[in-house]
């Protein structure tokens, strides 16, 4: 989406206070590293682990991979709406993992107003991998961390959403007051490839897209 002409701001869901601070740096340096491709690269890191946790105590069971993403993904709008972004970014590939059947995308699609753009839909993991390759991210795709989207994963997960369900559960958490109070708990940290740049609260700006790693 760089490539045709968007400027992309980042946002990444660790699992803090769950979890250790390996996915940062990991996404940091992703970052740091498609900075090469735009000047000024911000990368937005929201602690998740409770937002998770919240979402388990509610015994949404299979649900909750599904439920978890559209909580990511109005807690990206929220913060879109402060940037002034006017789309929505992620990487999901059609059939890739059993939460990306074309059902839960389309329970995905209605938990925000905004557009979703997904560039890499029609892709597989080989041609992913390629790409990746070429723009120099694969080596540190391929570093360990504990993300937050392996924490609290159910035996199965669900692979037809329902959406009157989703949006029930999230009528009895308040989501997007939850979406709001996550977008405050933002820090922002800009990984210039020319350069390092200390760690900032949000403050909001002028974009154009927020991609975030859902």
């Amino acid at each position: 989406m760089i490539r045709r002409g968007l400027k992309v701001d980042f946002l990444h869901f660790s699992g803090m206070p769950f979890t250790g601070p390996e996915s940062i740096y990991k996404a940091y340096s992703l970052v740091r590293q498609l900075d090469r491709y735009q000047v000024g690269s911000r990368l937005f890191v929201v602690p998740f682990g409770k937002a998770q946790q919240q979402l388990k105590s509610s015994g949404i069971e299979r649900l909750q991979i599904v439920a978890q993403r559209r909580l990511m993904l109005k807690t990206a709008e929220a913060l879109a709406d402060d940037l002034k972004a006017e789309c929505l970014i992620t990487g999901d590939a059609l059939g890739q993992v059993s939460s990306q059947t074309m059902t839960n995308l389309t329970a995905l699609d209605d938990a925000v107003d905004l557009p979703i753009l997904r560039p890499l839909i029609g892709m597989d993991k080989t041609e992913i991998m390629d790409q990746a390759r070429r723009i120099g991210t694969l080596a540190i795709s391929e570093l360990p961390d504990e993300d937050c989207c392996t924490m609290l994963t159910p035996r199965q997960v669900e692979t037809a959403a329902k959406i009157g369900d989703l949006r029930q559960i999230e009528k009895r958490l308040d989501a997007e007051e939850l979406a709001e109070h996550l977008v405050t708990t933002a820090q922002l940290h800009r990984p210039s490839f020319l350069g390092e740049a200390a760690p900032a609260q949000v403050a909001p700006s002028a974009a154009k897209a927020v991609t975030p790693a859902v």
